[in-house]
């Protein structure tokens, strides 16, 4: 499950936001060229521009390096292209101008769970997770630990994550597939009708909730949900693996 990186998305979405913001401000100071070649790099990244983005920061890196956002955004940057050794370096850099950067932690986290190097993926979330026990982290933990089937204390995690934020589809739908591998299948079912009802798009929380709908032998239920979903499904992948769970259900029921 690589959801997980949909965090790269809103952290990109934020900085775009602020920077548009710092570009409005009308100021009688000097202009600062680092900033400026910062700024270019969001809005290169804003459309998937990721080679010009990391010319830019390796400019403005240049002009002033002593600025952690330069160095963060770099490694989002990389990791975009999946130059992950790249990106782990930029984040590294970044923490080391600024120890408790929260967002560079969970980062470099990520990029150590892309590599199935867990302890060191583990290392960062918790590194993050104590300085405000911030949802990304309570959901990066939960991840990892459910890659693992470490279950209970993935099922820890991500209850700590939703009490931090309880609108979050995503974390019901972490919460729901828990609760389905422990066999807790009415919980997981409940988790994932609510992921869907913040969410009624969400199709892997669809997915998901039809799984446990069988585990749980509500095969009609099943069975209705798949086929109200297929037509809407764009994904090759989801598609089938749709028709192959309707395929089990209708076996089952013969």
């Amino acid at each position: 499950m690589k959801s997980y990186k949909f965090i790269f998305i809103l952290i990109i979405c934020l900085i775009i936001c602020a920077c548009a913001s710092t570009q409005n401000k009308k100021t009688a100071e000097k202009e600062n060229p680092a900033q400026d070649e910062f700024d270019k790099a969001v809005i290169s990244l804003n459309y998937n521009l990721f080679d010009e983005a990391i010319r830019y920061l390796n400019n403005a890196i240049t002009l002033d390096v002593s600025n952690p956002q330069y160095y963060y955004t770099l490694g989002l940057a990389y990791f975009q292209k999946k130059d992950y050794p790249q990106a782990e370096q930029a984040f590294k850099q970044c923490l080391t101008l600024q120890p408790d950067h929260v967002l560079a932690l969970n980062s470099l986290g990520v990029v150590y769970q892309e590599g199935h190097l867990f302890d060191k993926a583990e290392e960062q979330y918790k590194k993050a997770y104590s300085i405000d026990g911030n949802f990304d982290s309570a959901c990066n933990l939960s991840r990892l630990y459910l890659e693992q089937e470490k279950l209970e204390p993935a099922l820890d995690y991500i209850r700590a994550a939703l009490q931090k934020n309880n609108t979050s589809s995503e974390a019901f739908n972490i919460q729901g597939v828990i609760y389905n591998k422990m066999g807790r299948f009415p919980e997981a079912i409940q988790s994932l009708l609510q992921a869907l009802r913040i969410d009624p798009q969400f199709m892997v929380a669809g997915i998901n909730l039809g799984v446990a709908y069988i585990n749980n032998k509500e095969f009609s239920k099943a069975r209705e949900l798949f086929e109200k979903m297929l037509p809407y499904v764009q994904d090759q992948t989801l598609i089938d693996r749709i028709n192959e769970y309707l395929a089990l259900i209708k076996d089952r029921q013969l």
